[in-house]
């Protein structure tokens, strides 16, 4: 006689922090070992968590969640760590925002009485920044592109093994026909 096993499906919490140069996922699975989670990430910046656990007999929990990866963010330097339960994934940004004359800054005034004015940078600097950010972001993008040349080029690879050995293979099969029936005709 063969138990089956249920499922317990959660959708666990979790929450996002924006900061200036970067943006963290923790989400919230007490009891999970790292070994029972799974993250995937797709080339339409998709990310995947899933994970389950045993719980009493033929019992489990088991999530399955998808959280969009920000724009602004690099494929490649995304990190993540469990620890106590919760499961923090880094986004580092491409670019920070710098604050402007609006925003305040937690810079302490001077001791004097004077009030000091903020100049604005001058322009140049400005559009060297802006340009150094676009360079960034289509650097970012073109590494994306190359990655997905890598796997069709991978796959195109996979396809052409498997088209070789199918053919060897049916080559092997048609040589073994043909001497078997030879033999059967002498």
């Amino acid at each position: 006689m063969s138990t089956r096993v249920t499922y317990e499906d959660f959708k666990p919490s979790f929450k996002w922090n924006h900061e200036e140069g970067s943006d963290t996922l923790e989400i919230s699975l007490p009891g999970f070992k790292k070994e029972q989670i799974k993250i995937q990430m797709d080339n339409f910046r998709n990310l995947k968590v899933s994970g389950e656990r045993p719980l009493i007999g033929e019992r489990w929990r088991r999530f399955f969640t998808n959280f969009r990866i920000p724009s602004n963010t690099s494929n490649a330097d995304i990190r993540a760590k469990f620890e106590n339960g919760t499961l923090s994934m880094i986004f580092p940004k491409l670019f920070a925002r710098h604050p402007t004359q609006n925003q305040t800054t937690n810079a302490q005034e001077p001791a004097s009485d004077k009030k000091t004015a903020i100049e604005p940078k001058p322009r140049e600097d400005n559009v060297q920044k802006n340009q150094e950010e676009k360079e960034k972001i289509h650097k970012a993008k073109a590494g994306d592109r190359g990655l997905r040349f890598k796997r069709h080029k991978q796959l195109m690879v996979n396809v052409g093994v498997a088209a070789v050995i199918l053919v060897a293979v049916g080559f092997y099969v048609s040589c073994k026909l043909r001497k078997l029936t030879e033999a059967d005709s002498n």
